[in-house]
């Protein structure tokens, strides 16, 4: 699984989790900033401006991602 490595501990758990916030911001979905918070601090952790955070951060921000696209899509603006 492409997030499994986000859970790692260890000397390298930072330089990983970056990569994969790297990774996701360069998928042709990604929404971009704009779109919602979760979007804004992925961008932010891919770019080294905040923490990459634990298991319960990218839970939670991946929950704030997809609650954003459900509302945005039920209002007619999936985007």
């Amino acid at each position: 699984m492409f997030l499994a490595k986000v859970l790692q501990r260890g000397e390298h758990r930072d330089a990983i989790n970056r990569d994969t916030a790297r990774r996701l911001t360069c998928l042709s979905d990604f929404r971009g900033p704009s779109a919602g918070t979760g979007e804004g601090w992925l961008r932010d952790c891919a770019q080294g401006s905040v923490t990459t955070g634990n298991q319960s951060v990218w839970n939670r921000m991946g929950n704030i991602q997809h609650m954003t696209y459900v509302v945005s899509c039920r209002a007619g603006h999936p985007g």
